[in-house]
């Protein structure tokens, strides 16, 4: 049974600065080279919020799905 998985790529890095295009290129490049294929949603950046215990983070980010057979150990 084929699973589906979804990473979750941030849109900016730590200091507020948008990654550059090339970073993407490299993410997609080397996700289709191990799963044989991917969906990458970049139209417009999903909204990830993560509450900290003081306050609520938020990030951009890219939603990448692939698809592989095998589930990663837990």
């Amino acid at each position: 049974m084929p699973y589906l998985v979804e990473i979750l790529v941030p849109v900016y890095d730590n200091s507020g600065q948008r990654f550059p295009k090339e970073h993407y290129a490299k993410v997609r490049t080397k996700l289709t080279q191990a799963f044989g294929g991917l969906t990458a949603c970049t139209r417009a950046p999903a909204e990830g919020l993560w509450d900290t215990g003081g306050s609520v983070k938020r990030d951009d980010i890219i939603v990448v799905e692939v698809m592989t057979d095998r589930r990663a150990p837990v």
